[in-house]
């Protein structure tokens, strides 16, 4: 009788403990209660703070903007939320440590004003500019990477466009414009943020940048009404052959691009260009 006690209990352990794994594992910013899973989170209070436009497509995560958020024929798995008042900042400590730091052995670009890319570019190591970054032509790829404009913004105009990792434009706009836009293990903090997609746009969510959001009081916000969260997630779309281009010359800052031109005001960038794996 005692061990078919114990045998029952067991049993009941077991299935406790495989219904809980079935839960999603939750980050949480600062060690505090309450979690960041927004996927985008802009800072501005404007009419115009969000705004994603696609022909198609969806958001496995949360769209979140101290002001409002305008979304076109795009499914949010997730939750939409306005005029939230939490999250509103970066722990740059933090970041420069994990991305900028040559003392830590981080290998990155550092642009003391603009940089303009003028056909595309392949980025695999993190990237900051003291003002804007613009990158138009061709495709953008950015793999596992840190994305950082200090004071200015980041345009993105390419016929393809494929992100993975952490983008941060905390006083400019995050504009992206594409055919196709994937974000594939994404967090996005900006004061505004514009994506237009001609035809499919895909957002995924990566929880682990949540450490570097400094909280605030998060609880006061409205929920669009019309918001999907039912969990399932969408289906990564095909953006089309990124383009690589071999061959590069190293110029004098470290990066591996070609024909490389600088201007008083910005490093301008002529052809299609990769940067990545280059030590200072």
């Amino acid at each position: 009788m005692k061990k078919r006690c114990v045998a029952g209990m067991l049993i009941v352990v077991m299935l406790v403990l495989s219904v809980l794994g079935n839960f999603p594992a939750r980050v949480y910013a600062q060690d505090n209660a309450v979690a960041f899973t927004y996927a985008i989170l802009t800072l501005s209070e404007d009419d115009d703070s969000l705004t994603v436009s696609a022909m198609g497509g969806c958001v496995n995560g949360d769209l979140a903007s101290h002001g409002a958020i305008d979304k076109a024929n795009v499914q949010v798995y997730g939750k939409t939320l306005e005029h939230v008042t939490g999250f509103s900042s970066v722990n740059l400590g933090v970041l420069e440590s994990d991305f900028y730091n040559r003392e830590n052995g981080n290998v990155f670009f550092d642009y003391p004003e603009s940089a303009v890319f003028t056909d595309g570019l392949n980025l695999n190591s993190p990237i900051r500019v003291e003002d804007s970054l613009t990158v138009y032509g061709g495709s953008f790829n950015a793999n596992n990477t840190c994305i950082y404009a200090k004071n200015g913004d980041v345009t993105i105009d390419c016929d393809n466009i494929s992100i993975s990792g952490l983008i941060y434009v905390p006083h400019g706009t995050l504009t992206l414009t594409g055919d196709y836009v994937n974000l594939n293990n994404v967090c996005i903090v900006a004061d505004k943020v514009h994506i237009e997609c001609t035809y499919y746009l895909n957002v995924n969510v990566d929880h682990k940048y949540a450490k570097y959001m400094v909280e605030g009081d998060n609880s006061s916000y409205e929920t669009d009404e019309g918001l999907d969260e039912s969990g399932e997630s969408c289906e990564t779309s095909e953006s089309g052959d990124s383009t690589e281009v071999s061959d590069a010359t190293e110029s004098g800052d470290g990066t591996g691009v070609s024909d490389t031109t600088e201007s008083s005001e910005s490093s301008e960038i002529d052809d299609n260009s990769e940067i990545g794996d280059t030590s200072e």
